[in-house]
């Protein structure tokens, strides 16, 4: 959602809107639907719920959302969680209408379909056909976009980006998060979108890869009669592939971005590296980015980036080539938090600068940009908590006051924030905000010791931060990550 929503709770940080109405006694809602808003109105923190009903028939669909105690930002949010799930029920049920609110946390909005119908509370969600979260309903192909919860530009949009994601087998991979590196391009006035495939219709590298290819021509030839000036093609693994097989045969493509990008033959699964330098060598588009993480274990943890910087030399126009002399690590390194704070303000100003040359084009280590990528990326402050005022006094969190805090958790590859904040009637909590495939934030309460400051996030585990360095454990004691902080506001 656009709005950024204080939740009820334990915090009292805000009451229901006055945009949502009054409470009503009930609801009167079809079949099992009746008891689903029950039940969901028994939770210690429920979100929305919505409901649906088909003109002429006894069909419905609902579902509801929760929301973690504290939480005040979340990406998908609440209402665009429960809003897609209804509606996938909806789409899947065969009914042509469309979900509407009923209830939000636990206030009735509405007595009936028709008056939810009536009162559009959610005006602010996406819910057109090009909704997040989708589920295929016997498509091969759909169009999603990328961040459900930034302004889409449209007719004023710089460019568009066109996504493609990997695969793994038949495993649901359209349901993966489009990296955040993109969101910066959203932010910065392009349109993102996803091409998301059935997973079921992924039987072989080869097929899927020619109906991908053949999809993402439509989808440029869409996007230039819409009138977006430029495209740029991008993906990871098989998705980077596509990207740039169809780069090589497409004359409307701008720019590539491809992560660690590969290939698959038939049904075997085996993979062949050097396909890629072949089509880096026919690639004639103005922009050219690459990601080869190291350590990429799909490949067998083989360099690949000496190969393509020796295409790449012979290439008449620019190239970013982010190899693995740089840190990022995995199969999916190009597509974490981490990447987007460090390497995601170099790929953003090479993508969109009018000039850059030829030849290979460097990223500088640069913190202010990568602070203004966090900044970007992370939830910010609720406008009703204040930083808790500086202190030059000796106990474990003097040092943190009237300051928020950003880091990189690793080896989790996440960027999270933190600060210790006043909220109104309540007192000092932490502020902790997480940003990886999806983005979330909360209030904590919050003990002091020798130790430092600790907190627990919900059921996920505990954070502890002592001096400038961050930890996470996970419930259970599983995995431990940590941070060194950084100032991201203050003096």
């Amino acid at each position: 959602m656009t709005g950024r929503l204080l939740l009820m709770g334990a915090l009292s940080l805000a009451a229901a809107s006055a945009a949502f109405g009054q409470g009503m006694s009930g609801a009167s809602l079809r079949g099992d639907c009746q008891e689903r808003l029950a039940e969901y109105l028994k939770k210690p923190n429920p979100g929305f719920f919505f409901y649906v009903e088909a003109p002429g028939s006894k069909k419905h669909a609902c579902d509801g959302s929760t929301e973690e105690r504290g939480e005040f930002d979340r990406y998908p949010g609440s209402a665009q969680r429960a809003f897609t799930a209804c509606q996938n029920r909806a789409d899947d049920d065969g009914i042509k209408a469309r979900c509407e609110a009923i209830a939000r946390g636990a206030t009735i909005l509405a007595g009936s379909y028709a008056e939810a119908q009536a009162r559009d509370d959610a005006a602010g969600l996406v819910r057109d056909a090009m909704r997040c979260g989708q589920l295929p309903l016997g498509r091969w192909f759909w169009v999603e976009r990328a961040f459900c919860d930034m302004p889409w530009h449209a007719s004023a949009a710089k460019g568009v980006v066109i996504w493609n994601h990997g695969i793994h087998g038949t495993v649901a991979q359209h349901a993966a998060s489009v990296p955040p590196a993109l969101r910066l391009l959203q932010a910065g006035g392009w349109d993102v979108i996803k091409i998301a495939r059935n997973n079921l219709g992924e039987t072989t590298g080869e097929q899927s890869l020619y109906r991908a290819v053949q999809r993402t021509r439509e989808e440029i030839a869409a996007r230039r009669r819409e009138g977006y000036p430029k495209v740029i093609l991008a993906g990871q693994s098989f998705g980077g592939y596509i990207t740039l097989d169809t780069a090589e045969s497409s004359r409307d493509v701008y720019g590539v971005v491809a992560m660690a990008p590969g290939v698959r033959f038939g049904g075997t699964g085996n993979l062949d590296m050097s396909v890629t330098d072949r089509t880096l060598g026919a690639l004639a588009v103005d922009r050219l980015a690459l990601v080869f993480p190291r350590h990429d274990t799909l490949f067998g943890s083989q360099e690949r980036g000496p190969g393509a910087a020796k295409v790449l030399a012979r290439r008449d126009g620019s190239f970013l080539l982010l190899d693995e002399t740089h840190d990022i690590v995995d199969h999916g390194g190009g597509t974490t938090g981490k990447f987007a704070v460090r390497y995601g303000p170099c790929l953003v100003r090479y993508l969109t600068s009018p000039e850059v040359g030829k030849g290979p084009v460097r990223c500088a280590e640069d913190a202010a940009e990568q602070r203004g990528a966090a900044e970007t990326l992370l939830p910010r402050l609720p406008g009703r908590v204040k930083l808790a005022p500086a202190s030059a006094g000796a106990s474990p969190e003097s040092a943190l006051l009237g300051r928020q805090w950003y880091g990189i958790l690793e080896p989790a590859a996440e960027v999270v924030s933190f600060a210790i904040v006043e909220v109104d009637g309540v007192g000092s909590r932490a502020m902790f905000g997480v940003v990886s495939g999806g983005r979330r934030g909360g209030l904590y309460e919050i003990s002091t010791g020798a130790t430092g400051v600790t907190f627990r996030v919900a059921d996920r585990g505990t954070v502890s931060v002592k001096g400038t360095t961050l930890t996470w454990t996970a419930t259970g004691g599983r995995a431990s990550h940590t941070a060194q902080l950084h100032p991201l506001t203050g003096p």
